[in-house]
């Protein structure tokens, strides 16, 4: 059973180093690490705080007998929760790194209590600092769950796509301009397609040192007359020299190498690739382990590339983290207090590495 005071999850993750040769990624190394026995999360959100610790917040608590909504933050370091808990329950929000990895903004999402208002928005941090109010900062016009938000700068962010209750799959996106902890919102322009459960990254463009590139990459864009999601593998872009509404969401003419909903993504320290990892498709509805890598250049997003190396267990519903570092031997997860057999990559061979927590129906209950 499920109870209120669990003081730790079990994440079941892939720690795969990257290292970049030319511009060829190879996967050189993959682990397991485990904390505690019975209990998986799914459908979470999360963020990079402090010293590159990952936090996973909400989401879904499963285990052989029970499935329960979790307002719980957790460090990935130990699996322990952190001081810091939800207001509420969120499955399928959308988080943001503040305050130059100080705070986590966590948006959106929904869960099985009607009273809870997850139009508000919240902060999240594990350091030893107050939590500024985040009662002014709501989400636009409606919930939203299963959405995006990433960085466009320091100072601007974007919501695109998702769901919410009244009007199903949603193709708005809000800009958010930031100034210390609050921020001031205004409409962005519409996706092509409508689509929530896609994939979202802000990539640099290498032939233009002011080029943003906003990406949204395939997920859910409606409900089968049986009531299954309907995914698509197409690409939107969002070219941005400045911010500025009247700009428009092209589509690349190259789509996704498959139609997958819920994968877990993360972009290259150097915000030139973008990866996806996993998700559901419409063959595998258990998850894929499969590994994408996208580039973009000179304005268009059309060179998808499939790493031979897979993930080592299918994956949906999960999370990607970008560790900037190598983890140090305190600093990786344990199996019955011993550390796993890491080995290190030579001094500056490594370009990243990524952190990918899977959990979905077909692994949280094997």
């Amino acid at each position: 059973m499920v109870s209120d005071d669990i003081v730790a999850y079990k994440f079941n993750i892939d720690v795969l180093r990257l290292v970049k040769e030319e511009t060829t990624i190879n996967v050189v190394e993959c682990a397991h690490r485990f904390v505690a026995p019975d209990t998986f999360i799914k459908d979470a959100t999360g963020g990079i705080l402090g010293d590159f610790n990952a936090i996973i917040c909400g989401g879904q608590a499963i285990n052989l007998e029970e499935v329960k909504d979790n307002s719980k933050c957790f460090s990935l370091r130990d699996g322990q929760p952190i001081a810091k808990e939800l207001s509420s329950a969120r499955i399928g929000a959308a988080t943001l790194s503040l305050a130059n990895g100080k705070l986590l903004w966590v948006t959106g999402g929904v869960n099985s209590d009607p009273s809870s208002n997850l139009l508000a928005t919240e902060f999240v941090t594990h350091l030893d600092e107050s939590i500024p109010d985040s009662g002014s900062l709501l989400l636009p016009i409606h919930t939203l769950s299963h959405h995006c938000i990433v960085a466009i700068d320091a100072t601007t962010s974007i919501i695109i796509g998702g769901e919410n209750q009244q009007s199903g799959v949603d193709a708005m996106t809000w800009y958010y301009e930031w100034s210390n902890e609050t921020a001031r919102s205004h409409l962005g322009p519409s996706l092509n397609f409508a689509r929530s459960k896609h994939t979202c990254a802000v990539l640099k463009d290498p032939v233009s040192a002011t080029r943003r590139l906003v990406v949204a990459a395939g997920g859910k864009v409606g409900l089968d007359e049986d009531g299954r999601d309907v995914l698509t593998d197409s690409v939107e872009i969002l070219v941005l020299d400045d911010i500025d509404d009247e700009k428009t969401w092209q589509l690349t003419t190259k789509p996704m190498p498959e139609k997958i909903a819920n994968a877990a993504s993360a972009m290259t320290a150097d915000q030139l690739q973008m990866l996806v990892f996993g998700g559901t498709t419409d063959i595998l509805d258990e998850g894929s382990a499969s590994v994408f890598v996208l580039e973009c250049s000179d304005g268009s997003c059309n060179s998808w590339t499939k790493l031979d190396l897979e993930l080592r267990a299918p994956s949906a519903n999960g999370l990607a983290f970008n560790m900037p570092v190598v983890f140090n031997d305190d600093t990786i997860a344990t199996e019955n207090n011993h550390n796993l057999n890491i080995q290190r990559a030579k001094e500056g061979s490594l370009a990243c590495r990524y952190v990918v927590i899977p959990c979905q129906r077909f692994h949280c209950y094997r």
